[in-house]
């Protein structure tokens, strides 16, 4: 495992569309949003990161954990982000805001 995603053609499966960078230890999980807009990534380097999916630009970086973030998915109204770590936490987290809900 490294700190980068490759995002992939779903037409083709050949073709990578973009790599997201910016974490600085191994990618634990990555989920999708229910409309396709949004990526978010569990890292061991403690941090979720939301990104764009059509620009790969970063949305936000949230800390709320500490120590490695293992899971990671969207409310189904994709107003909140659900993340549980080694810190033997699950945080919620408005995406519109980046603060934590719980």
């Amino acid at each position: 495992a490294d700190a980068t995603i490759c995002v992939w053609s779903l037409s083709d499966f050949t073709r990578e569309v973009r790599r997201l960078t910016g974490h600085t230890a191994a990618v634990m999980a990555v989920a999708i949003s229910f409309n396709d807009k949004f990526l978010a990534s569990a890292s061991a380097d403690t941090t979720v990161r939301v990104w764009d999916l059509h620009t790969g630009d970063v949305i936000r970086v949230l800390a709320y954990h500490k120590d490695s973030v293992s899971a990671v998915t969207f409310s189904l109204d994709g107003r909140s982000l659900f993340s549980a770590g080694s810190d033997e936490t699950i945080r919620v987290t408005s995406l519109e805001t980046g603060h934590e809900i719980r």
